[in-house]
Formats: C-alpha cells, sequence, structure tokens
C-alpha cells in the first residue's frame, strides 16, 4: 500500500474520530484516533520529507493526539489527557512553524488546566515541604520528567507560564541543576569505565602478542639444525 493511500486511512480515521468527540461520543472517538495516531506514526517513521500534514497545517499525528487529549479531558481523566497533550509535542521541531504557533498555544493552555488539576490532588504535600526538599530523579525521563510525579506538574506549570508560576522557580531552577549534576556524574563514571576496559583488553591483547612472539622464537630456534 503506497504512502498516499495510509495517509488517506489515517485521515479518515482521524476525521471520523474528530466528528465523533465533536458529538460528545468520547470513548467511540478515543477509539477511532488511536487508530489514525498508530497510521501517522508509522508514517512519519518512515520519514517521508513532506511530512504528513492537515488542512489546520499541523501534523497528522500532533492533531489526532491533541483530540485525543480533549477527549480525556471530557472524560476526566486528567492524566491521559496530559500524556496526549505532550506527545503532541514530541515532533516540535519538524512542524511547520507558522501553523504551529496557535496549536501548540491551544495545547498549552490545555495542559495548565489539567496540570492545576493534577496538583490539587497532591497539593497538601506542596505545603508540608515537598517542593523545597531535594527532588527524587529517574534519569532514564528528560527533565522535569525525571522527577516524581507529584512534582512534575508544578515543573511544567512553570515552564509554561513561568510569569504566573514564578514561586515555582526556585524549585524548578534546584531539580534542574540536581538533574544535570547527576547526568554529569554518571556519564563521568560510563566514561571511566569505558577506559578501564579498554586499558584491560589492549593490555590482554600485548600479553597476548608477547606470548605468541616468543612461542615463535622458540619454535625457529628448535628448528634450526
Amino acid at each position: 500500500m503506497s504512502k498516499i493511500a495510509k495517509f488517506q486511512i489515517a485521515t479518515q480515521f482521524y476525521d471520523t474520530g474528530n466528528d465523533l468527540f465533536q458529538k460528545g461520543c468520547f470513548y467511540d472517538a478515543v477509539e477511532k484516533l488511536k487508530r489514525a495516531e498508530d497510521v501517522f506514526r508509522k508514517l512519519d517513521a518512515r520519514g517521508d520529507p513532506f511530512g504528513h500534514f492537515l488542512p489546520n497545517g499541523v501534523s497528522g499525528l500532533a492533531n489526532a493526539c491533541y483530540v485525543q487529549g480533549l477527549c480525556y479531558e471530557r472524560i476526566g481523566d486528567q492524566a491521559m489527557a496530559i500524556t496526549c497533550y505532550e506527545t503532541s509535542l514530541i515532533n516540535e521541531k519538524f512542524e511547520r512553524k507558522g501553523s504551529f504557533k496557535p496549536f501548540l498555544k491551544s495545547i498549552q493552555e490545555r495542559l495548565i488546566m489539567c496540570y492545576e488539576k493534577e496538583r490539587e490532588k497532591t497539593s497538601h504535600r506542596a505545603d508540608e515541604g515537598v517542593l523545597h526538599d531535594d527532588p527524587e530523579l529517574d534519569l532514564s525521563f528528560r527533565y522535569p520528567f525525571s522527577l516524581t510525579p507529584e512534582l512534575i506538574p508544578a515543573a511544567r506549570l512553570y515552564e509554561l507560564a513561568p510569569e504566573r508560576y514564578r514561586p515555582f522557580k526556585d524549585f524548578y531552577v534546584r531539580g534542574r541543576h540536581t538533574d544535570a549534576k547527576l547526568r554529569h556524574i554518571n556519564k563521568k563514571s560510563d566514561e571511566t569505565v569505558m577506559k578501564k576496559m579498554s586499558v584491560y583488553v589492549w593490555s590482554v591483547m600485548t600479553i597476548l602478542w608477547v606470548v605468541y612472539g616468543i612461542v615463535v622464537v622458540k619454535v625457529l630456534l628448535i628448528k634450526r639444525p
């Protein structure tokens, strides 16, 4: 099946899902939009130089994830809505800048609302000083998603609207500094291990070559008349 045919199929899934969303059939809409997302994702992974954009000038993948986020918001699943909105932003650098700006603004507004609702669930922990403690970090994710789940909303809110959420600045900067420091230490550790392994391998190779040379010399001397 050609890329054009696959794009048309993905677009049909998206249009159907979007129509279902407009009608308030959120669960059915998510099902169609996920199928659209899957096809758009596979098309993008193939590296089409012209991209796969819908009439609003934004990629099909970003659109499908965005409308899924809207569906999950209506359902009341803020966590899944956040995942969908954040996924819409993953390939931002490949989007058409002019078309993506208003789209980005819409996503940011939705994310702020969702993160605020998520933060309300754990606001009592912030009052207990969580934002003032040294944060735990999981370096398998990029910052600020390397933070623990209850701290991510505050960090993302500061990133999305720094002026509005200025009280989170100190926490955000400290967390980013700790994240960078730990990554640097881990990188140095990895480099040290690699250097040690390299020295070890070359040492073994050198010893083997020396032994081989000695054996060859002895064999040659024995064969002499």
